[in-house]
């Protein structure tokens, strides 16, 4: 994953893949395609199976029903911060990539 720093300006991650020529032989990277990819290379296994489970849009309390009080909270600042979810008037939204 690349990622930058800038002053007062929120930076979304990079996400890059090999891409291979052969077994075990890499011809160079590409952008990774799509938010599950980069939900599946940044998040743990709890946090990605939690992600699953998620509905495309939920409030704070829908989500409390499927992934319990905290790890919802770290998981959706986490997700916030990597561009894969926006929060709009109390509600949640998983971003389309």
């Amino acid at each position: 994953m690349l990622n930058g720093l800038r002053r007062a300006e929120s930076m979304t991650p990079t996400v890059v893949q090999s891409v291979e020529m052969g077994p075990s032989e890499c011809a160079g990277f590409e952008i990774a395609p799509g938010a599950s990819t980069v939900a599946e290379l940044v998040l743990t296994r709890t946090e990605l199976k939690h992600w699953n489970s998620l509905p495309d849009s939920f409030t704070f309390g829908e989500g409390e029903k499927l992934v319990p009080h905290s790890s919802l909270d770290r998981l959706a600042k986490k997700c916030i911060g990597l561009g894969l979810l926006v929060n709009q008037q109390s509600r949640y939204g998983k971003a389309r990539r």
